[in-house]
């Protein structure tokens, strides 16, 4: 398999561009959005996010160029957010969460092609976490069609799955379970997910002497039965009944 080279360096149509950018396909074009850092001095904490304001560009599949950047504004000052970015209803969408001391989902935010405007949300109550300093991460998985997104978060080694569906002129967000632990999970985080099947296959990593994939196995969630079990993954068991080759 060879690989070739079909247009420029994203830093050939930036003024300024990021070292780190977040690539989103949607409507045969790859939108990169940069992330810069912003300190987080309260919890000690700093992380590289497209909200606090930089670019969106995009690269036309089509003919292989880069089309003009688009700057926007900030999209929240506040300290204790985090993002999650993906494709949702036809377009971007950036997804704003508390990033410590509790699971809270902030709000919503749809890519115009030039700019964010706020979507209205409907989400379940904050949860709390024991610590105020507790960290909250969350992947997004995508859904059946592109009006579902799952949302896996993890909290206190706490992993939850909700569910993101357009509703009207706005979006909701249920929680729909916990993930179980198992002596195996115990002190896991969500990587990444994906639904195939009827079910939620979420990868998972450890914190240790930093943070080590787990690539051995995989959580599968049957999401109508709301169940959860892990299950091993490795070449020689590659037809595993796990949806995953």
């Amino acid at each position: 398999m060879a690989f070739e080279k079909v247009g420029d360096s994203y830093k050939s149509a930036v003024a300024e561009p990021c070292d780190y950018n977040r690539a989103l396909f949607v409507n045969d074009k790859i939108w990169l959005f940069g992330q810069k850092f912003v300190s987080q001095p309260t919890f000690n904490w700093g992380h590289h996010v497209a909200f606090a304001g930089t670019y969106g560009i995009a690269f036309n599949t089509a003919n292989n160029k880069w089309e003009e950047p688009h700057t926007f504004s900030a999209v929240t000052n506040e300290e204790n957010r985090s993002e999650a970015m993906f494709v949702f209803n036809g377009a971007v969408h950036m997804l704003l969460f508390t990033a410590f001391g509790g699971l809270a989902m902030s709000e919503l935010h749809e890519w115009t092609g030039s700019s964010f405007k706020s979507v209205n949300l409907k989400s379940f109550a904050p949860i709390a976490a024991s610590d105020k300093s507790a960290r909250v991460t969350l992947v997004a998985a995508e859904g059946p069609d592109d009006k579902t997104i799952y949302l896996i978060s993890t909290m206190e080694h706490q992993m939850r799955v909700a569910r993101l569906t357009a509703s009207g002129d706005g979006a909701t967000i249920d929680h729909l379970f916990d993930i179980t632990a198992d002596q195996r999970t115990s002190l896991a985080q969500a990587t990444s997910g994906v639904v195939s099947g009827g079910r939620l296959l979420v990868s998972y990593g450890m914190h240790g002497c930093g943070f080590r994939w787990e690539k051995g196995s995989i959580i599968a969630c049957d999401i109508e039965k709301k169940t959860c079990e892990t299950l091993e993954v490795s070449p020689a068991n590659s037809e595993c009944d796990c949806g995953v080759s």
